[in-house]
């Protein structure tokens, strides 16, 4: 019997892609370690009807523990260091910061380096947090055994920019969250009228081109409105700027069953971010039907493959005319088509069946075996 720690403190209370990952990896995961010790460490701020806490109630034979640590910090590296030595054989982080735990194999999973390659990540202060995060991200990792990169970019960027040795680092994709129903009585706020769909709104999503960009569309085409699922950032609650985008409708708060429906009803969903460490959106996006626009960056053109439209992200020239070309019926049923195809490449039954293959690489399952 191997006794494995797995670190959900990543998970918190708002819909981001730790949390997907977390919950979908562990849902396919946990059948695959019947017969092994298994831990989970939660956030005590975790609320007990959150997916991930309902789903573990099936697992009985998996101990909970809960508590409070940061995601990121001195205070979490003194908490694992403080622990003393662990008497797991495995202990795997689901993010980039694992804890300091002694005499275990350790595994983490390196989702992006986002705050490292986008130069404005940072409001304020991003020099010395730049710093912070790149020593630290070194430090930590380098002391893994076994690194989980989400994507080949990401991993690219780990022997790149955090020197990290290519042995020590598999690549094990992603997939799209599970389709979720609306429920009967949800709408679409705007009617029948016809939008595109973006999501977030930190600067790396590339939202500031993109609003230029569909101000020029619409100055062509003014029957179509552009839907932003976040909050509206602050040089947009400037009053001189509020007429520039008056069919700019920013929507948060969404449950997942109205945001497969917002997927389900637009134009097309449009992905033009700076930088992303897998992108799970577009394979979301895909799954649920809509046509894709997409960057020729990052990771991006590896989980879109030939299913979407990739452009330059720095030209708001290429996106506006990437927006144009998709008013074409034919094309944008050739992308959904061709969407729906890519996204059942990626499935979280293989990311779960490739991560116990990692698990099995260390010492304590090949004694087992």
């Amino acid at each position: 019997m191997v006794k494995i720690l797995i670190d959900a403190t990543c998970v918190e209370n708002i819909h981001c892609g730790y949390r997907i990952y977390a919950e979908n990896l562990l849902f396919h995961l946990l059948p695959l370690l019947q017969g092994h010790q298994v831990e989970i460490l939660l956030q005590e701020e975790l609320s007990p009807e959150s997916f991930l806490r309902q789903n573990l109630k099936k697992h009985p034979e998996v101990k909970i523990s809960l508590i409070s640590v940061p995601v990121l910090g001195p205070k979490r590296d003194w908490w694992g260091f403080s622990r003393g030595p662990q008497e797991f054989d495995i202990y795997h982080c689901l993010h980039s910061n694992p804890l300091l735990l002694k005499n275990t194999w350790m595994v983490a999973t390196l989702h992006d380096l986002t705050a490292l390659r986008v130069d404005d990540y940072f409001a304020q202060g991003k020099i010395w947090k730049r710093a912070y995060l790149k020593y630290n991200y070194r430090w930590l990792l380098q002391r893994c055994h076994k690194i989980i990169a989400v994507s080949h970019s990401t991993a690219k960027d780990a022997k790149e920019l955090l020197s990290l040795p290519s042995e020590k680092i598999c690549v094990i994709h992603e997939a799209a969250q599970p389709f979720q129903v609306s429920n009967k009585n949800e709408s679409i706020p705007w009617g029948n009228k016809k939008f595109f769909l973006t999501i977030g709104t930190r600067p790396h999503k590339n939202l500031r081109r993109l609003l230029l960009a569909f101000q020029d569309f619409r100055s062509k085409y003014p029957n179509f409105s552009l839907v932003v699922v976040g909050e509206k950032p602050n040089y947009l609650r400037q009053k001189e700027n509020t007429d520039l985008f008056s069919e700019v409708h920013f929507c948060s708060g969404l449950s997942e069953g109205q945001l497969s429906l917002y997927y389900q009803s637009c134009w097309a969903f449009l992905y033009v971010s700076l930088y992303e460490g897998f992108g799970l959106p577009l394979l979301e996006a895909m799954e649920r039907g809509a046509a894709v626009i997409s960057s020729q960056t990052s990771s991006l053109p590896e989980v879109a493959g030939e299913a979407a439209i990739l452009v330059d992200p720095y030209s708001t020239i290429e996106i506006t005319q990437a927006m144009e070309t998709i008013l074409s019926q034919d094309w944008r049923e050739h992308l959904i088509k061709k969407g729906y195809e890519q996204a059942q490449r990626f499935t979280w039954e293989k990311t779960a069946q490739e991560t116990l293959r990692v698990y099995q690489e260390c010492p304590a399952f090949k004694k087992e075996n």
